[in-house]
């Protein structure tokens, strides 16, 4: 039995390697709930007197490892791009002006957080993770990895004169917006 279980593994892992290139969280989600629902299943009578408690560890583990793969997945161009942490501040010789490449830096980065975000809560509203405790440890890892990041970014250029329509650049003006729309994912499957 505990070889099966293994072999059931990796057929799922690899059929979720489909969804990488459609949406890469889709894959850590995917894996997540089906092997939550192996390990809930393995663990019940009558199959629990045929796994030893390795067997269950390892699904465990898994859970976690692809628990933390979709917080980078999910996020990916955002730490790559709007958490950088590249001091992209440069201004013209002898003003206080910025240079036009350090505005459109600047831009990129809530811009790009700002798509990501979009994009994210349009997806992750409609997926379902079976196990609730692992549905809000997710969601609480986003909050709290997205909101203390974005915190830095808000405030290092909130007060810089990088856009004329900083309103429409800036959409995300305090913590308590993300952190409420972060709080909908996998709400309304």
């Amino acid at each position: 039995p505990k070889n099966f279980i293994t072999k059931l593994v990796q057929k799922i892992e690899e059929k979720s390697n489909t969804l990488l290139k459609k949406y890469p969280p889709l894959k850590n989600i995917l894996l997540i709930n089906n092997i939550f629902y192996i390990h809930s299943k393995i663990t019940q009578e009558p199959l629990s007197k045929y796994f030893d408690k390795d067997v269950t560890t390892k699904l465990k583990d898994k859970i976690n490892t692809n628990s933390k793969e979709y917080l980078k997945n999910t996020w990916r161009k955002v730490i790559e791009i709007t958490f950088s942490h590249k001091d992209d501040i440069a201004y013209e010789k002898g003003t206080n002006e910025l240079k036009a490449t350090s505005k459109e830096m600047i831009k990129k980065r809530f811009t790009t957080f700002n798509d990501e975000m979009k994009l994210n809560l349009k997806i992750q509203q409609h997926i379902q993770i079976i196990d609730k405790n692992i549905e809000r440890s997710m969601v609480k890892n986003n909050i709290k990895y997205i909101t203390k990041n974005y915190q830095e970014v808000l405030n290092k250029y909130q007060n810089v004169n990088f856009s004329k329509n900083i309103d429409k650049v800036i959409i995300y003006k305090d913590i308590e917006q993300i952190n409420n729309e972060l709080q909908t994912y996998f709400s309304i499957s």
